[in-house]
């Protein structure tokens, strides 16, 4: 009877993960919803995009792209430090964890464990970014998820833009 119950369990555990992976062309599953049935199946939250352009938020006063302020530690400035000159190397879940981890102290060994924690929960994605917020940078995800900036006003920015294979997000405005 419990052995019965196991594969029961098991079945129904791989439906909720076909249910929630969705294959694009290329095979690399989409962003999966951030929904209880992900922490019920035990799935991490994730901040990932597939071929997806951020924009500069609606209303922002940047007018072309600069880079933040150095020497605060800031999140604006840790972020640019990663992307800036770093196309499509990493994802937004590599760039928001290692933040977090810089800005919090968190040791190098350390870092697997946090990471399975801060992914447990959800997690504010690249939308709430002061780059796109304040900056004037766009952040393009590709087909696997890596991420690059994209200066406002940039003829890169442009192209994504009226690519209609690239879904637009724009970044949250600011108070």
């Amino acid at each position: 009877m419990l052995a019965v119950l196991a594969v029961l369990a098991v079945l129904a555990a791989l439906a909720v993960l076909a249910a929630l992976a969705v294959p694009t062309a290329l095979g690399v599953p989409a962003v999966l919803p951030r929904t209880r049935r992900m922490r019920d199946a035990g799935l991490v939250h994730t901040t990932n995009y597939i071929d997806t352009l951020i924009t500069v938020a609606p209303g922002t006063r940047a007018t072309e792209a600069t880079s933040p302020p150095s020497g605060k530690g800031t999140v604006a400035e840790r972020q640019f430090a990663l992307l800036h000159g770093h196309d499509y190397e990493l994802t937004s879940d590599d760039v928001s964890f290692t933040v977090h981890c810089d800005r919090q102290g968190v040791p190098p060994q350390a870092r697997d464990a946090e990471r399975e924690r801060f992914f447990g929960k959800g997690q504010p994605c690249l939308r709430t970014s002061p780059l796109a917020k304040t900056y004037g940078w766009g952040i393009h995800s590709d087909a696997r998820g890596r991420i690059a900036l994209v200066a406002v006003g940039s003829p890169r920015y442009a192209e994504l833009l009226a690519d209609a294979s690239t879904t637009i997000r724009p970044a949250m405005r600011s108070r």
